[in-house]
């Protein structure tokens, strides 16, 4: 239990930010850059640059090269972690997923 409010707490602290929300809006929608990010959303680059690392880093989104420009899209694996990890706080008959199982033994590891 404490892993998981753990990765929660991590996870939740990471994205609340409007700006991490809205990017992570954006790219709901579909995969984008990060000149396209920073037009839609009319901020700096700097700003979205770090808040997709942070966001990276959360395992929230990926990301890929594509030509010239870096392309970023939802980790719908970490996205649907977190929305598990979620209902763990809901469910007193909670059973973890199998991802996070598998988590779990990564992390044991480290």
């Amino acid at each position: 239990m404490k892993q998981v409010a753990t990765h929660l707490e991590e996870s939740l602290s990471g994205i609340a930010y409007q700006n991490r929300l809205l990017m992570m809006g954006l790219l709901a929608r579909g995969p984008m850059n990060v000149g396209q990010i920073t037009k839609a959303l009319d901020l700096p680059q700097p700003t979205v640059s770090q808040n997709l690392a942070r966001m990276k880093e959360l395992g929230l989104i990926k990301s890929e090269v594509d030509g010239r420009s870096r392309v970023y899209r939802l980790d719908r694996n970490g996205i649907e972690l977190l929305k598990t990890r979620l209902e763990w706080l809901l469910d007193t008959n909670y059973e973890p997923s199998s991802a996070e199982r598998k988590d779990s033994h990564a992390q044991d590891g480290d």
